[in-house]
């Protein structure tokens, strides 16, 4: 408990550290859905104003165990089906790419998920199998293409390809940086789902803090 504590998001350069950063991740988000989750029943009797009432942001890839773990409870705990599960988590998550680096593109061994998360693994792999349905619907004879794009590849878990196919919405941290998600490293995708990917913020923001702290540098953002 204390190792799960002590730093957020461990260095993963070893088995032992990829396990821990795993169950880190697991244990952040299942507490942050199941949060909401009980918030939102508390409220509403269905699933069908959960777009109004919810909005669940991927901030780079370290949290995208969000999505199978909303699926899991919405079928494990609440009772729903899997198309009506699905169709309410892709109405309330969005992902924001923060870097073409390989720690916002996280990749995950589905051997250590199903060690640590077996119910987890399972949603995952279900995940992958419609998903590569529906690339096949668009992508004919080319099967490299497909695993490509794929969730699950060669035993690996790529956490990027499912925040782009659970999301509604994607984009990068400036219109420059969205351009190049668009045109190189999520391009495919693009040619899939064009109107996922919006550019939203270009660069720095202003924050009242800024304003209110530092007049001169507001000023010169």
């Amino acid at each position: 408990l204390e190792a799960l504590n002590k730093v957020l998001y461990p260095s993963d350069n070893t088995d032992k550290r990829k396990k821990l950063r795993l169950i880190q991740e697991y244990f952040l988000v299942s507490a942050a859905m199941q949060d909401i989750l009980t918030d939102y029943f508390e409220r509403e009797k269905n699933l069908k104003n959960i777009a109004k009432r919810i909005s669940i942001h991927i901030n780079d890839t370290h949290p995208a165990l969000c999505i199978p773990e909303l699926m899991r409870l919405l079928i494990d705990k609440y009772g729903y089906g899997w198309d009506e599960s699905w169709a309410a988590v892709q109405s309330i998550m969005s992902y924001t790419n923060h870097t073409i680096l390989s720690e916002a593109l996280e990749v995950v061994n589905m051997s250590t998920i199903e060690n640590i998360v077996p119910r987890i693994a399972m949603i995952i792999r279900e995940l992958d199998r419609r998903f590569r349905i529906e690339l096949n619907d668009f992508i004919k004879n080319d099967p490299r293409r497909v695993e490509s794009m794929a969730i699950i590849s060669n035993g690996r878990v790529f956490m990027a390809n499912m925040s782009i196919y659970a999301s509604h919405t994607v984009n990068g941290v400036a219109k420059i940086h969205t351009h190049i998600l668009k045109t190189r490293l999520f391009h495919p995708y693009v040619e899939i789902y064009p109107d996922k990917f919006k550019n939203i913020t270009n660069g720095v923001t202003h924050r009242r803090w800024i304003s209110q702290s530092n007049p001169k540098l507001d000023e010169l953002i």
